[in-house]
C-alpha cells in the first residue's frame, strides 16, 4: 500500500495469510519505482523537485498467545520486561504498555521500541497478542542526495531494527521464529 500524506510518502507491506512474509530486499524495488513514479508526477504538474529531508523504517510484529508467551509471567521472552509481577489469590499481571529509545552510534537516527498488549482480558483468548513496534528513523546524510541517500538510511534502519529485534528476544523466542543469533 503506498500512502501520499503531507510531507510523507509512506509504502507499506505485510504478510499476506498462507503466504511467506515478504522480505525488505524483496519489495525495496517496490518503494524505488513508487518513490520514483511520485517524484515525476510531481515533475509534470509543476509542483517542484521532491527533497526528502529524513528516512524511516517500522516493523509492526504481532506476537500471539500460545507461541512464545501463554500468560503474562511469560512475557521475559524480552529481555526489556522483568518478570510481570503476581501477588498469588490477589492480583495477577494482565497488560503492560511501554516504550524504549535508542541512539542509532554516531547519532545516525534513534530506534524506538513501544510494546503493547492487545487483550480481551480472558486468559483463554487466544487473540491476546503483544504488539511489538520498532521503528528507526533519522536525517540523511549531507553527502549523498534524494532516493540514494533515503534507501542508505532505509538500509540502515532495518539494520538496526532485525538486530535489536533478535537481541531483546530470549535465545528460546529466536529458536521458535528460526532466528539466529
Amino acid at each position: 500500500m503506498i500512502q501520499v500524506q503531507n510531507g510523507r510518502l509512506y509504502f507499506n507491506w505485510q504478510k499476506k495469510p498462507g503466504q511467506e512474509y515478504p522480505r525488505f530486499e524483496e519489495v525495496i524495488d517496490g518503494f524505488v519505482y513508487a518513490s520514483s513514479a511520485f517524484a515525476d508526477f510531481l515533475a509534470t504538474a509543476n509542483v517542484g523537485p521532491v527533497k526528502p529531508n529524513h528516512w524511516e523504517v517500522t516493523y509492526v510484529n504481532r506476537i500471539p498467545r500460545n507461541t512464545v508467551w501463554a500468560t503474562p509471567a511469560d512475557w521475559d521472552f524480552f529481555s526489556l520486561l522483568p518478570r510481570i509481577p503476581s501477588i498469588e489469590n490477589v492480583v495477577m499481571g494482565e497488560s503492560f504498555s511501554g516504550e524504549w529509545t535508542f541512539e542509532i552510534p554516531r547519532n545516525l537516527g534513534r530506534l524506538h521500541v513501544r510494546w503493547d498488549t492487545l487483550s480481551q482480558a480472558r486468559p483463554d483468548d487466544s487473540s491476546d497478542a503483544i504488539r511489538l513496534t520498532l521503528s528507526a528513523r533519522g536525517p540523511l546524510r549531507k553527502d549523498t542526495d534524494g532516493i540514494a541517500a533515503v534507501l542508505e538510511g532505509a538500509q540502515l534502519g532495518r539494520k538496526a531494527i532485525v538486530i535489536t529485534f533478535r537481541n531483546l528476544m530470549s535465545d528460546k523466542a529466536n529458536t521458535f521464529w528460526g532466528l539466529e543469533q
